[in-house]
């Protein structure tokens, strides 16, 4: 049994641009600015997230990760293509909050 959690079709999800200064925070603990900036690729159903941590010792690291969506079809031509069979889709398991978006399934599946 696999199971499988996929983002549908993010519409929620905005491009933009922000920063913040903090004390110690996720990304480090020193002082240190964060520069945060969400890309969207349409043509590619993609969404990537980049954020330049400045830290106050003159370092600099880049984060990037990348939301791939999918709507429920694409998802089932995926799941068929890999052989994957018995699918089952299960929505609104997680609880509305500020982390998660509301648009995502979770899949069990068998290969």
């Amino acid at each position: 049994m696999w199971v499988i959690l996929i983002r549908l079709d993010l519409i929620d999800k905005q491009v933009k641009k922000d920063w913040y200064a903090s004390q110690s925070s996720f990304w480090a603990h020193e002082k240190h600015i964060v520069l945060s900036e969400v890309f969207h690729y349409p043509e590619e159903k993609v969404f990537l997230n980049q954020d330049i941590v400045i830290l106050e010792s003159d370092n600099f690291k880049v984060y990037r990760s990348y939301d791939h969506y999918y709507s429920e079809e694409e998802l089932i031509h995926l799941l068929d293509k890999n052989k994957f069979k018995n699918y089952h889709f299960f929505y609104d398991i997680i609880e509305d909050n500020n982390f998660v978006s509301d648009n995502v399934v979770f899949t069990v599946t068998q290969k």
